[in-house]
């Protein structure tokens, strides 16, 4: 706001801000657990522990819509709680803050 921005312009930056590390946050992390899982079916890194197991590797299994939903999930959370500081932000009295 000391640079000439008005509060709508300031709520949007604080609001892109927070979808982009809402989008970088989702596919990252979808990226790492996605090759988490791979990683797993393939060389059973984390073992059952047992003896008498079935299965030695403990198994999981990767489906479509638990990423779909993952994802939404992460990006909205993310979003909703960037909104209450981008309101904060732009109703700042920029007289009591210099």
């Amino acid at each position: 706001m000391a640079m000439g921005a008005t509060e709508k312009t300031v709520r949007q930056t604080f609001l892109l801000v927070g979808a982009i590390v809402a989008l970088v946050g989702a596919a990252t992390g979808l990226v790492f657990g996605v090759a988490l899982c791979w990683l797993q079916q393939r060389f059973g890194f984390v073992s059952m522990g047992m003896a008498t197991s079935v299965v030695d590797a403990y198994p999981v299994k990767m489906q479509l819509t638990d990423l779909i939903f993952t994802c939404a999930s992460i990006i909205l959370i993310t979003l909703a709680v960037s909104i209450r500081p981008a309101l904060n932000a732009s109703k700042l009295d920029l007289r009591e803050n210099l």
